[in-house]
């Protein structure tokens, strides 16, 4: 995964990019923005190079490549050092979940509550800190809850290689951790509860 690079040149009234951009037209469109340049006048060439893993979803790296190559007005090849890079990332959001849930006689998961910690400020949410509200297993369950509370974080936050899935899913799978919590023989007329904490 090299640092962010770009290649841009200003020339005959367009800007030309050579771009490993995940979303090129996202970057046409904000360097048509910022830039005050007409979106038909930008080209983008897309380079499949390197890793992105969401990373280059933005493209702040292609606005400022562009920025620099109107201004001088010759070919501006852009590579952030690893510092740099690093400094200016955009962090996948955290995720830590209180589980509670139960399971009937046959072994049926029929209830399950989650209390979700991530990043926002007030009610609104980071970009991709959030859980919909029909992801599993809401829509499966009868007996199902979900609560949240929002920790302040001034670091940059965006999706990573999950896409929205990235603060939970990795959460809802089962695995032995999780597994250990429930418990070893279900009595046959109840429902058993059983609690973990992922994070």
């Amino acid at each position: 995964m090299e640092p962010e690079n770009c290649l841009a040149h200003w020339h005959d009234g367009k800007l030309e990019f050579w771009s490993p951009s995940q979303t090129p037209e996202n970057g046409r469109l904000l360097v048509s923005k910022v830039l005050n340049i007409p979106h038909d006048d930008i080209i983008v060439h897309l380079k499949r190079a390197g890793g992105g893993f969401g990373r280059r979803l933005t493209n702040d790296y292609m606005l400022e490549a562009g920025a620099i190559a109107k201004q001088v007005g010759v070919p501006v090849k852009l590579l952030w050092t690893r510092e740099d890079d690093f400094h200016h990332d955009h962090y996948r959001p955290a995720g830590f979940h209180y589980l509670k849930g139960g399971v009937d006689s046959s072994g049926k998961l029929v209830t399950w509550r989650n209390h979700f910690i991530s990043f926002g400020e007030g009610t609104q949410f980071a970009p991709s800190a959030n859980i919909p509200g029909n992801e599993f297993p809401g829509t499966f369950l009868p007996n199902f809850s979900s609560a949240h509370r929002l920790c302040l974080s001034v670091c940059p936050r965006t999706r990573c290689a999950l896409l929205a899935a990235t603060p939970f899913s990795w959460v809802f799978h089962p695995s032995p951790t999780s597994l250990r919590t429930l418990p070893e023989k279900i009595p046959s007329s109840s429902v058993s509860i059983f609690s973990t904490r992922r994070a």
